[in-house]
């Protein structure tokens, strides 16, 4: 999975969010959120500014591969 989105261009915010993986904040999480081009629809922003670091990968990964199949 980890590997799949550093070869999007989505891995660019996570790559930042990274480095604080251990001292995630919510505004920090929202920033790089921010900065994912995902519809809303699929990537809950909300729900996961107070997520550990595997839950954001994956969110952001499930919502990456759902946009895919729909194109």
């Amino acid at each position: 999975m980890m590997e799949a989105l550093k070869a999007s261009p989505l891995w660019d915010p996570l790559d930042k969010l990274s480095a604080w993986r251990d001292h995630l904040t919510p505004e920090r999480i929202s920033e790089a959120l921010a900065a994912v081009f995902l519809p809303p629809h699929f990537l809950a922003r909300e729900e996961l500014l107070h997520a550990e670091w595997p839950e954001i990968v994956a969110s952001v990964y499930t919502g990456h591969r759902r946009l895919e199949e729909q194109q």
